[in-house]
């Protein structure tokens, strides 16, 4: 049962004024103690130290609209910060006690607890501030994951069969230019969505496994010159080349081979390599197009996607998706002579 169930007064509670009630009650015993004391050179220096603590947690208040917290995250976060006050006050209480049972006596007794109470406040707030706050983006963040994970599902799930719907119409309709056009979109829109799906396993799956470089380039480039014949292309790999990545990278490298022939012309040639350097194996598809667009490698680094801003499709995402998987770094680079390079740095298997 939490704590709520059974004290339904404490979402009556202001959590910023709760804050500033407890730095006003460290304030409170500082001058209390300075009081009772006297003003010694050693107790304006505990006056002093009491005095910060109690401001740090009048501060944690003062910052809590500015925190990522919900008002009941906020409310939750000044009640531990409560219970971890009353800890360090025990805790205070149990060590004098301990001193006068041992030793009959206990110096500096009233500002060992004082000072246990305003430093557990102090360093409570501070704590459980941040917690909270972790914990509650933890819950969104899980819950956006289920939301994108079902609508990804779904939404891949009907495109495709309402694409494939339209497109066993269209067997049936006279093959004019216009429905060609609209044949060929509907096509695209089939690709987009198994490039998701492909994604999303990318995503799911945390399969790490060794490569053969050399083998790897020649098996994928002998598929794209089955697709794609005219197109001229070379491996240039050492044979005893091996990297260490996810299972998808076969994926990876055919979408950069085939995307270096769907956007350049036909006399486009392909150069796919792999060295070996200090931080690991580069593995690279060089082109002699018109390069990859600024825009279009540009967001995969940007924080968030805008009007002006995005790709026009998902395979770039999955090359990012599968070097990331791969704890790699993707690169982007213009050849010399014209055209592109796009770089996967990867680990070198053991």
């Amino acid at each position: 049962m939490e704590l709520r169930e059974w004290t339904p007064w404490i979402d009556a509670i202001d959590p910023r004024l709760g804050f500033y009630a407890l730095g006003a009650a460290g304030v409170g015993l500082a001058v209390g103690h300075f009081l009772t004391e006297g003003a010694t050179v050693g107790t304006v220096l505990e006056v002093v130290i009491l005095f910060a603590l109690a401001a740090a947690t009048a501060y944690t208040g003062r910052e809590l609209s500015g925190r990522e917290l919900s008002e009941r995250g906020a409310v939750d976060a000044f009640v531990y910060t409560c219970t971890f006050t009353a800890s360090f006050l025990l805790l205070a209480t149990a060590i004098v006690l301990i001193w006068h049972l041992d030793h009959g006596t206990a110096e500096e007794t009233q500002f060992v607890i004082i000072f246990a109470g305003v430093l557990g406040s102090a360093v409570g707030g501070r704590a459980t501030v941040s917690t909270v706050e972790s914990r509650e983006a933890y819950e969104r963040n899980q819950e956006l994951a289920k939301l994108l994970t079902v609508n990804q599902r779904v939404l891949r799930h009907n495109l495709r069969n309402e694409v494939t719907i339209v497109l066993g119409y269209l067997e049936d309709v006279e093959e004019s230019a216009e429905v060609k056009l609209v044949r060929r979109h509907l096509d695209d829109l089939l690709e987009t969505s198994q490039e998701a799906r492909r994604i999303s396993e990318i995503w799911e799956q945390d399969v790490v496994s060794e490569f053969d470089c050399a083998a790897l380039f020649e098996e994928r480039v002998a598929a794209l010159r089955e697709s794609y014949p005219h197109v001229r292309t070379s491996v240039d790999c050492p044979p005893d080349l091996t990297v260490e990545a996810h299972v998808g990278l076969p994926l990876a490298v055919d979408e950069l081979l085939e995307n270096a022939v769907v956007h350049n012309d036909a006399g486009v040639e392909i150069t796919a390599a792999g060295r070996r350097t200090e931080d690991g194996v580069v593995l690279s598809v060089a082109d002699t197009g018109g390069g990859i667009p600024a825009d279009e490698s540009g967001v995969l680094f940007s924080k968030e996607e805008t009007a002006l801003e995005h790709g026009n499709g998902l395979g770039l995402w999955l090359v990012y998706w599968t070097v990331h998987a791969s704890d790699g770094e993707l690169r982007f680079l213009e050849r010399d002579g014209g055209g592109s390079v796009v770089e996967l740095l990867l680990p070198e298997a053991s």
